[in-house]
């Protein structure tokens, strides 16, 4: 009830663009001699790869598998899959959810 109520307050509303933090995160892995997950928005197969070719140990996907468990498996299979989330963070507000997490636009209620 608190997010439904303050989190507009609480959370400023931020365009979504693809790996978005790639930028900083290059920089960390510059910085550092240790493996280096990269973490903020992969959710195509080409970010995927561009990753990759940046170096970055893995790749962390989380509101990716949340709404598309197979994304793995349909960008390895499709080289112009999308997946389709649209970072609407819904989600996160069923991290505690006895039901589990999920992805809200798959509800059907």
């Amino acid at each position: 009830m608190g997010l439904k109520l303050f989190a507009t307050r609480l959370f400023r509303e931020y365009p979504y663009k693809e790996i978005y933090l790639l930028e900083h995160a290059k920089r960390v892995r510059e910085a550092v001699r240790c493996s280096v997950v990269y973490i903020g928005g992969c959710a195509t197969r080409e970010s995927a790869e561009t990753l990759m070719r940046e170096g970055f140990d893995f790749v962390q996907l989380g509101r990716t598998l949340i709404e598309d468990p197979d994304f793995v498996k349909h960008a390895k299979a499709d080289p112009d899959y999308v997946n389709g989330c649209n970072h609407c963070n819904r989600c996160t507000a069923l991290i505690e959810h006895p039901d589990g997490i999920r992805c809200v636009l798959h509800d059907t209620a």
